[in-house]
């Protein structure tokens, strides 16, 4: 309580603090006084007006907000302009007796508080001014807070709803290709066809439970990958080999939830599928420092002289990842692609480990 307390008059005293040099100077001259009797008196007034100011201020909100229907904003406490017109006046009024006799025992003043006459007028009308323009300033600045928090708030919902957007439209083509291989196997291979459909089964229930969460274990992104790649194995057969390193002390990190999705498609589909011989797909996860290095490499046919730069499919699948990268972890995080010279392709994700437990 006592920290709330010198938080609450450090902060009123940073904005009142100019307002009371100038009243403490300007009343010396008036009233003849010394200029510290004055700043002790215009501090201890102005603090116990700015004290019933806010006192009111969320006295009335709260009331306002419990028992009538008026519609308030939620981010800060404000009743209104009409009601705070009120208050301010009567504020002054009682922070002027209150503040003024704490005064007059701090500098030991035995002169009794001026209540009457031309100059209690002057006091009180500069404690107004004073009041009326602090509160505008405290005002101003809570509300342009309270419009960035909420343009913040848009704005994360908006990146929000495009990424779950990219992530469902990554989906369907992996499980129409899934299905079309599964037609044929059918006709060929029954108990690889049998095989094929089990893996998808549990495919598509890690994939749903994925879905439906912000993130989760490096272990079940692993597992889920591992999913993937069985279905792949049986489509592709000997033509693709499979690398998965996952360190035990790293399984329980927290990672956004099918990160790895894409990565791994692209590599299946755009450097191992169209070689003849296919070739291995390596996953593997370090600690470097505080951060978390996730590569997703393959030795397949990489990126061709003629066409540097990836596909239209490819680089949509790498862009969906470096935006939900950029929104997670701003510019801590980084997904760096290199081709090495005997070919192939290689992405590296890197971005900070935590700590705390896995959301839905």
């Amino acid at each position: 309580m006592t920290k709330i307390i010198l938080n609450f008059l450090w902060r009123e005293l940073r904005v009142s603090a100019p307002l009371i040099f100038i009243a403490s100077i300007f009343l010396s001259f008036l009233f003849k006084e010394k200029v510290w009797m004055m700043a002790v008196h215009a501090l201890c007034v102005g603090l116990c007006i700015q004290t019933l100011i806010e006192m009111g201020r969320h006295g009335a909100t709260y009331f306002l907000r419990k028992y009538t229907k008026l519609v308030l904003q939620q981010d800060f406490a404000w009743p209104g302009w009409p009601f705070m017109f009120v208050w301010i006046p009567i504020s002054c009024l009682g922070g002027y007796l209150i503040g003024g006799n704490i005064a007059l025992i701090l500098t030991g003043d035995t002169r009794k508080l001026q209540i009457h006459g031309y100059g209690l007028i002057i006091i009180l009308g500069v404690c107004l001014i004073a009041a009326l323009m602090s509160t505008i300033y405290l005002y101003s600045r809570n509300y342009i807070a309270s419009m960035e928090a909420r343009n913040a708030a848009i704005q994360h919902s908006a990146t929000e709803s495009h990424l779950r957007l990219l992530q469902s439209q990554l989906e369907p083509h992996m499980l129409f290709n899934t299905l079309a291989n599964l037609r044929v196997l059918i006709e060929v291979d029954t108990r690889a066809a049998q095989s094929m459909l089990d893996h998808l089964n549990d495919f598509l229930r890690a994939s749903l439970n994925g879905s439906r969460a912000q993130n989760h274990s490096l272990e079940e992104e692993f597992r889920r990958i591992q999913g993937y790649l069985a279905l792949m194995q049986i489509r592709m057969r000997d033509r693709l080999q499979i690398q998965l390193k996952l360190p035990p002390e790293l399984a329980h990190i927290p990672i956004p939830a099918m990160i790895l999705q894409p990565l791994v498609e692209n590599a299946i589909k755009h450097g191992l599928e169209p070689t003849e011989h296919g070739g291995t797909i390596s996953i593997q996860a370090e600690r470097v420092h505080q951060h978390l290095h996730i590569q997703v490499a393959d030795n397949g046919c990489g990126t061709r002289f003629d066409h540097p730069q990836p596909n239209k499919q490819m680089g949509y699948g790498l862009q969906h990842v470096r935006e939900r990268l950029q929104h997670m972890y701003g510019a801590n995080a980084a997904l760096d692609i290199n081709t090495p010279a005997n070919g192939g392709y290689s992405v590296t994700l890197q971005f900070p480990i935590t700590q705390g437990t896995t959301k839905s």
